[in-house]
């Protein structure tokens, strides 16, 4: 089955509705309470999608997995080193780290 077309038309779909705001999204004014609420949007967002990846293992929620105590250790350098390189260095080493020798199933 070819699937060139289908993939296509949703591109030039997703591709309109980008270049739509930025064509014309300085037209429209926003209320200061919309303009605020979008201010925390990423803030949101981003919890959201990264939690089901941290707590959702195996196929039932756990909060004792090796994801957690790997986020936990991400977390605490991201607050004191303030940097996105060594943060995911330091997650990744420990979620390597657990899965090899502490969380063995």
């Amino acid at each position: 089955m070819n699937y060139f077309f289908p993939v296509f038309i949703l591109a030039i779909g997703t591709y309109l509705i980008r270049c739509s705001f930025m064509l014309i999204g300085h037209k429209i004014k926003l209320s200061d309470y919309v303009t605020i609420a979008l201010g925390f949007l990423s803030i949101t967002v981003l919890p959201a999608m990264v939690s089901p990846a941290i707590f959702w293992t195996e196929g039932s929620f756990s909060i004792w997995n090796e994801r957690v105590l790997a986020a936990f250790l991400a977390l605490i350098v991201a607050r004191y080193s303030k940097s996105i390189i060594f943060t995911m260095i330091a997650g990744f080493a420990m979620l390597i780290l657990l899965k090899t020798y502490l969380f063995t199933y």
